[in-house]
Formats: C-alpha cells, sequence, structure tokens
C-alpha cells in the first residue's frame, strides 16, 4: 500500500515538473523525474520531516496560529531594532544569555530545534548554543533586560515554548 502511495506523489510532482518547466527534452524530463524522486524520498522517509507534516495536518488551525504569532514577534521584533538603529544614542546592553527550557518529554530534538530556528529568525536574537541533555539554549540578546531569569526569558520568547509544547506534543 505504502509503494502505491509513493508511486503516486511520484507522478505528481513529475507531471508537476513537466507542466511548470514547459520543456519535453530528455535532459529536462530526467532532471524532473531525479527531482520527483528525492522529493518523495525525503517527504516520505525522512524521520524529522515526517513528523512535522503529521502534526502540522492534525493541528492546522493551531499552526496557522503559531504562524501569526510569530510574524507578529517578528514585525514587533524588527522595529524595536530599526529604533536601535535610527536613535545612535540610545544604549543598549547586548550579551548571551542562557534559557532553561521545559518542552516536555517527546519530541525534545525537534522542539529544541524549532524553537532556536524561531528565535534566530527573529531580529535582534540568534540562538548559538543548545544543550539537548539539559533542556538549555543559549541566546545573543540584542538588548537584555534587568530582571529575573524568569522575566528575561518571558520577555524574549513570549510563548513560543508553550505553543510548541503544545503543537508537538
Amino acid at each position: 500500500m505504502r509503494k502505491m502511495k509513493d508511486l503516486f506523489i511520484v507522478i505528481l510532482l513529475y507531471a508537476v515538473w513537466i507542466i511548470i518547466s514547459a520543456d519535453l527534452s530528455v535532459s529536462s524530463l530526467v532532471l524532473g523525474l531525479i527531482i520527483s524522486l528525492s522529493v518523495d524520498l525525503v517527504i516520505t522517509h525522512g524521520s524529522f520531516t515526517k513528523k512535522v507534516s503529521e502534526k502540522f495536518i492534525k493541528n492546522f488551525f493551531l499552526f496557522l496560529w503559531y504562524g501569526v504569532i510569530i510574524a507578529l514577534e517578528v514585525f514587533i521584533a524588527s522595529y524595536k531594532v530599526a529604533f536601535f538603529v535610527l536613535t545612535p544614542n540610545k544604549k543598549f546592553k547586548p550579551g548571551i544569555i542562557k534559557v532553561d527550557l521545559d518542552l516536555g518529554k517527546r519530541n525534545n530534538i525537534m522542539k529544541l530545534t524549532i524553537l532556536a530556528n524561531i528565535i534566530t529568525l527573529t531580529p535582534g536574537t540568534v540562538a548559538i548554543a543548545a544543550n539537548i541533555n539539559s533542556n538549555e539554549l543559549y541566546i545573543h540578546w540584542i538588548d537584555i533586560k534587568e530582571g529575573t531569569e524568569e522575566e528575561q526569558k518571558q520577555e524574549m520568547m513570549g510563548n513560543f515554548e508553550h505553543i510548541i509544547r503544545r503543537l508537538f506534543k
């Protein structure tokens, strides 16, 4: 049964390749077949891709909500970084902080990877190291706020940790 689905996916991808490329030369057809087979291999047999796609299908509206939150956080962070750039006399305090995470028991590598990528995507922050064994993330932040570690964590990550934990439980 799985082989029939794989064959169907390859044929569909190959048909899309032929339509988009609009080139029926032998080299284009061979390249399209190789790409179709490669994409099918990555999508259907890659464990990370398979886990993420299964979660995406099951929690579509939650992923959509998460996308809106990420877009909003990126917009706000972009505004803050632009403010720092446009006001040269404004003092800020860059530095590296350690954030202790609570990602749950399952799929920690996937959750930590996605969280680190989202943090790096947000202007003014870069995830520079992660420790999966102790659930720690080291982040360079353009303007470290004063306060407790929990307040700094909330200021930097907002609800990202909670949302990722909920998406990939």
